[in-house]
């Protein structure tokens, strides 16, 4: 009886370090994540806060000639460029909600913060096609602009290293 004690607590032991590492490798996981998505969220808010300051305040910049003349979007498309505007808004505040609340949760609840890590990349990934979408949107609204094509070679980089990095972080969350 005593040998079967001892042979359950040696097989408890050599299980215990491999269980605290997995659950370590998680909370990384869920950290990088939950970075990711702060991050992208960070970004949107730090544009909507330069593009209220230069429309509230008025602020003449004065673009090179080759610059002007920016898109003629048609009403259809700049509904969709002002739907895309709220959007990427609101999946950004999703996302940094959640990424928030997976980082705070202390490490008991492991599964509700893998369920938020889940939840800001998921809203991430959102915005990152809305951002897309509007990357299209200029690039069909005036073909013919350079400083658009630019935008849209840049924007197009861009959006590959976005779906890479959601890639890497949806890969992450689920192989640990």
């Amino acid at each position: 009886m005593a040998a079967k004690v001892d042979e359950d607590k040696k097989l408890a032991a050599s299980l215990l370090p491999v269980t605290v590492a997995e659950e370590e490798e998680a909370a990384v996981a869920i950290l990088l994540v939950s970075l990711w998505a702060l991050l992208f969220a960070g970004i949107v808010l730090g544009c909507a806060a330069c593009d209220y300051a230069l429309s509230h305040y008025h602020i003449l910049i004065l673009p090179p000639s080759w610059m002007t003349g920016g898109p003629k979007l048609t009403g259809a498309e700049a509904a969709v460029e002002r739907a895309l505007r709220h959007g990427v808004a609101w999946s950004s505040a999703a996302a940094a909600a959640a990424a928030g609340l997976a980082m705070l949760l202390p490490g008991r609840h492991r599964r509700s913060r893998r369920a938020l890590a889940y939840v800001a990349l998921t809203a991430t990934a959102a915005t990152h096609l809305m951002f897309a979408k509007a990357v299209t949107l200029l690039l069909t609204a005036d073909p013919g602009a350079i400083f658009f094509w630019v935008f849209g070679l840049i924007g197009t980089v861009d959006i590959l290293i976005m779906a890479a990095g959601d890639i890497i972080c949806l890969l992450l969350l689920a192989l640990l």
